[in-house]
């Protein structure tokens, strides 16, 4: 093939690319030019001017100047959050309280893991019987205390004092044969009542 003719298959190229760019040019000046044209324009007149009922009620022209000035919305009402860190909603102070047997010297990473499963647990059993305490716990961030008692006899006794103030419990048992009582789980419920029962342990 000469010289000559391979200059043809690259001019068919640059051929394209400018049409290509010419096309993509023109496309852009004519969507320019029709919103130009369509965009509404405020004349000096007053007879260019839309009528005021026309125009929304933030933008309708000032009676003093004749110019449009937006005016400042209404004010809103204050947003009042339904609950609080500490578990305040309506009045009412819901919380889980979360009691360990430190008779049994658990390590940090089993103490942690049976807090868990008796938090879990108890949430599922609530959730299963739909309690509107729950609902409210939940959307007060949850709140719970973890206290320890010192033996399975102040659990059990802490489990029975949870039934005199008609509060829902769960009992963790150790897994490796002992059948020891780990962990009590009690609520959620109202935090007066919570405190009745365990107000007097220490935080662990």
């Amino acid at each position: 093939m000469s010289s000559g003719e391979s200059t043809f298959p690259q001019l068919h190229l640059n051929i394209n690319q400018h049409t290509a760019a010419a096309i993509a040019v023109a496309a852009a000046a004519s969507f320019a030019l029709g919103y130009w044209i369509g965009s509404p324009r405020i004349s000096s007149s007053n007879s260019a001017r839309p009528p005021a009922s026309a125009l929304p009620r933030s933008l309708r022209p000032s009676e003093s100047f004749g110019t449009f000035t937006p005016r400042s919305p209404a004010p809103s009402e204050p947003c009042t959050p339904r609950g609080s860190v500490n578990g305040d909603i309506s009045g009412e102070f819901m919380k889980l309280a979360i009691v360990v047997n430190k008779s049994l010297d658990m390590g940090p990473a089993k103490i942690a893991q049976h807090c868990a499963h008796a938090t879990l647990a108890q949430f599922k059993k609530l959730h299963k019987k739909r309690d509107p305490g729950l609902r409210r716990w939940e959307m007060a961030q949850a709140p719970k205390v973890i206290v320890g008692a010192d033996d399975e006899e102040a659990m059990q006794e802490l489990r029975n004092q949870a039934r005199n103030q008609e509060l829902s419990s769960f009992m963790v048992q150790d897994g490796n044969g002992s059948n020891d009582l780990t962990v009590l789980a009690i609520g959620p419920g109202d935090g007066n009542a919570i405190d009745r029962v365990v107000g007097h342990l220490k935080l662990l």
